[in-house]
C-alpha cells in the first residue's frame, strides 16, 4: 500500500504492499495509567421507560492521555453484558477515546431467527429492528417468527440517552460532542465495535451510517435458504455502504465453532476487505500487520474452551507473559492503525529551533522530511527512526524561510 499525505491534508491511495504516511493526524499508544476512571450506569437511569436488559453500561475514560475526540462503543454478543468486555474498553480509554460498553436487547441470536429464511433481506430487517426499533416478521423455513423491539429499547435510543445522561452529570468530559441535533448521534466521530451478534450490528451500522470505524469480532450473517447448505452471506453484507471498506476490520478464531472460518472469510470478502491484504495470523505477526484488515488467531483461549469469545471476551482472551491481553496490540491497531494517519506535533524550542514529535508503531520506519517549497523536492531531515510504540522527538534548526514538515512511515 502506498499512501502519501501532503500538507493540504489530501491523500492518494494506491497498491497495498508498502504504506507511506505523511503525518498530520494523531497516532499514539498509551498504557494503563492512574487517570483511568470507570462509571457504571444502568439504562433505566438514563431513560425511565427502559425497564428490561438493565445491566450496567460500562463507561471508561482516561484523563491522563490526550483526548482523541472520538467515541468507542462496544456491543456485547448474544446474552452478554458490557461487564464481560472490560479489557477492550480499557484499551480504548488508554488510547484517548471516550469508551462505552453498551447494554442492549440481545437475548436471541440473529442466525437462529433468520438462518433458514426464504428471504435474504430478513437479516437486515431483524438487525435494524434492534438498532432503531421496529417489528419484523420472517418466514423461517416455513415456520413464522418475528422480532419486535420498541424504539425505547433500541441501541440508538440507549446510546443517545446515555450520552445525554453523561453530558448532564459530567459536563467537563465533553460527551455532548457525540450527539447531533439532526440525527441524534454524531456518527462520524464514533467507532462502533462488537462481538458476535454485536459485531453484526456494528457491521450494519457501518453500512448505514458514516462511522469512523466498524470493528467486528467473530461474526457473520450466514444465510442457508430453506436450510440448504452451503449458504452465503446475507444480502446486506455484500451491499454498498455509507462507510468505505477501508474502515472495517474483522477478527476471528480459526477454531470458532459458531462462526465457521470459511464462512467468516466469505463474509470479509463481502465487506471488500481482501483489497487490504488476506487473512493474517496475529500471533505470527505484529503491528502494523502488513496493512491487513482480516485478523485470525489459533491460540488456546485463556479458559481453554471459549474459542468463540477468545478474540475479545475478558475470560477467554489469552494473556501475554506480563499479564496483559495477548490481543491488545491487535485491538489497538483496529482502533487507530492505518489508514488513519499520524500527526506531527511541532513546538518552538528556541527562536531558531523547533521540536517535531510523533507517535510510532512497532516495526515501522519513520523519516521526517522538510521543504521550503511545496512544488520542489522533500529532503530527509536526520536519520530514519525505528518505531517502538512510543513518541519520538526530532529537533531542527530553522533556515529563516517558511518551512514545511512531514513524516513518512514504511512497513
Amino acid at each position: 500500500m502506498t499512501l502519501e499525505k501532503q500538507p493540504d491534508a489530501k491523500a492518494v491511495l494506491t497498491g497495498w504492499k508498502t504504506l507511506w504516511l505523511a503525518c498530520l493526524f494523531s497516532l499514539a499508544f498509551y498504557s494503563t495509567s492512574s487517570g483511568q476512571t470507570l462509571q457504571l450506569v444502568r439504562p433505566s437511569q438514563t431513560d425511565p421507560n427502559i425497564t428490561q436488559f438493565n445491566n450496567y453500561h460500562y463507561i471508561y475514560l482516561n484523563t491522563n492521555v490526550t483526548a482523541r475526540t472520538q467515541l468507542f462503543v462496544f456491543l456485547p454478543g448474544t446474552g452478554g453484558a458490557p461487564s464481560g468486555y472490560q479489557d477492550v474498553l480499557k484499551t480504548a480509554a488508554n488510547l484517548g477515546f471516550h469508551s462505552i460498553g453498551l447494554m442492549y436487547d440481545d437475548p436471541v441470536t440473529i442466525n437462529s431467527l433468520c438462518g433458514d429464511s426464504t428471504n435474504a433481506n430478513d437479516y437486515e430487517l431483524a438487525r435494524l429492528a434492534i438498532i432503531n426499533g421496529g417489528t419484523n416478521a420472517f418466514n423461517d423455513g416455513g415456520t413464522p417468527t418475528s422480532i419486535s423491539i420498541t424504539s425505547t429499547d433500541s441501541i440508538t435510543n440507549r446510546l443517545v440517552k446515555l450520552l445525554l445522561y453523561l453530558s448532564t452529570n459530567n459536563p467537563s468530559q465533553n460527551w455532548s460532542q457525540y450527539l447531533s441535533s439532526s440525527t441524534g448521534l454524531n456518527w462520524p466521530q464514533i467507532i462502533i465495535a462488537g462481538h458476535s451478534q454485536g459485531a453484526g450490528h456494528a457491521g450494519l451500522i457501518g453500512k448505514t451510517q458514516p462511522v469512523a470505524r466498524s470493528l467486528m469480532f467473530a461474526d457473520t450473517d450466514w444465510w442457508t435458504p430453506n436450510g440448504q447448505l452451503p449458504g452465503q452471506p446475507a444480502n446486506w453484507i455484500t451491499s454498498l455502504g455509507v462507510t468505505a471498506p477501508e474502515y472495517f476490520f474483522g477478527f476471528v478464531h480459526t477454531n470458532d465453532p459458531l462462526i465457521l472460518y470459511p464462512e467468516e472469510i466469505a463474509t470479509w470478502n463481502g465487506y471488500g476487505l481482501p483489497q487490504f491484504g488476506g487473512p493474517l495470523l496475529v500471533e505470527s505477526n505484529s503491528a502494523p500487520y502488513l496493512g491487513s484488515h482480516e485478523f485470525t488467531t489459533g491460540l488456546t483461549p485463556q479458559d481453554g474452551t471459549n474459542y468463540h469469545g477468545a478474540t475479545v471476551v475478558d475470560s477467554a482472551t489469552p494473556l501475554a507473559a506480563d499479564g496483559t491481553p495477548a490481543y491488545q496490540p491487535v485491538w489497538q491497531f483496529m482502533m487507530i492503525g492505518p489508514p488513519q494517519l499520524p500527526q506531527l506535533q511541532i513546538s518552538l524550542q528556541t527562536p531558531n529551533q523547533i521540536v517535531v514529535s510523533f507517535g510510532t508503531f512497532t516495526n515501522c520506519t519513520y523519516q521526517v522530511q522538510t521543504t521550503t517549497n511545496l512544488e520542489s523536492s522533500w529532503m530527509n531531515g536526520g536519520s530514519p527512526v525505528t518505531g517502538d510504540g512510543t513518541t519520538k522527538i526530532s529537533t531542527f534548526n530553522l533556515s529563516g524561510l517558511a518551512e514545511f514538515f512531514r513524516c513518512t512511515v514504511q512497513y
